[in-house]
């Protein structure tokens, strides 16, 4: 995803395509959070978040918020044909980076927190490859049902399987144990 993200940042330079480089921005953290988890996953202990877990959140935070704002304020045709996916990326962008910061300052209760974390992030990335698969080859739908349809199954999919394992780890108290 880092390789994707990255060619990704240097087409919305060269084309110039701001709209592809804050998709590739927001894209990206999903991946990097599910992966940066994994070393904080005991913050009580000194694993707690690093500079770059930080730069990361806050430059996703922000670049969320631009989605959103240039979503509403719609400055060139892309923007307009497009503003109910920034919007909607926007906001997804916007709660799981807040989401970020905010267990930064408060270490989650949760021993099995990076566990959710992790597969959310990782599960998030994957919703972002098919989106762009999909916005590439399936022409038959509108541009708006191109970007969102796998968003609107599978962030919804991110909660349910999330609440499952909580579920699931609170009867059985595991993995925590294991990791």
């Amino acid at each position: 995803m880092a390789v994707v993200a990255a060619t990704a940042m240097v087409l919305a330079l060269w084309r110039p395509i701001l709209f592809l480089a804050f998709i590739a921005v927001f894209s990206f953290y999903f991946a990097f959070r599910g992966y940066r988890v994994l070393s904080r996953k005991r913050p009580l202990q000194g694993q707690g978040p690093s500079a770059i877990d930080w730069v990361a959140a806050i430059l996703a935070f922000l670049g969320s918020v631009t989605l959103i704002v240039l979503g509403i304020v719609k400055p060139n045709p892309v923007w307009v044909q497009l503003s109910v996916v920034a919007i909607v990326f926007g906001a997804i962008g916007v709660a799981f980076a807040a989401s970020d910061m905010w267990e930064f300052l408060h270490p989650p209760a949760d021993k099995n927190f990076w566990w959710y974390a992790h597969m959310g992030g990782m599960i998030g990335s994957y919703i972002a490859a098919v989106s762009a698969f999909s916005v590439v080859n399936f022409h038959f739908l509108a541009p708006a049902v191109r970007w969102l349809w796998p968003s609107a199954i599978g962030v919804p999919g991110i909660f349910i399987w999330i609440g499952y394992y909580r579920r699931k780890f609170g009867r059985e108290g595991k993995l925590a144990e294991a990791a």
